[in-house]
């Protein structure tokens, strides 16, 4: 089981429910045109979010991920997250049993 959350510019987002709910699948659809493991297509604050929460939850894909000598270190695949960067949002994945220290990293 996984902890999901999305990290998102509330500059952008709608603050309507039903709006909110709308713009939130269509930024799940990830039909951007641009990788989304590129921290630089993002915006300056989720960006720093992204540099931040790496440094307790690495990278587990993508350019900056952990390697295999990593992985071999105690508890480092424990504390892997899955992160998909859109320019005005991050989905972020991790172990269940690490959602509640990931809450408090969860604001930006």
């Amino acid at each position: 089981m996984s902890y999901d959350l999305m990290v998102f510019d509330a500059e952008v987002a709608p603050r309507e429910r039903a709006a909110f709910v709308e713009w939130y699948h269509h930024q799940a659809e990830w039909s951007e045109g641009h990788s989304y493991d590129d921290p630089t297509n993002t915006t300056a604050a989720l960006a720093a979010w992204y540099e931040d929460i790496r440094q307790s939850y690495p990278n587990m894909n993508g350019p900056e991920s952990v390697t295999d000598q990593d992985l071999m270190k105690p508890g480092v695949e424990d504390r892997l997250g899955d992160y998909c960067i859109g320019h005005h949002v991050i989905y972020a994945g991790f172990r269940w049993s690490e959602a509640e220290l990931v809450i408090p990293s969860s604001e930006v």
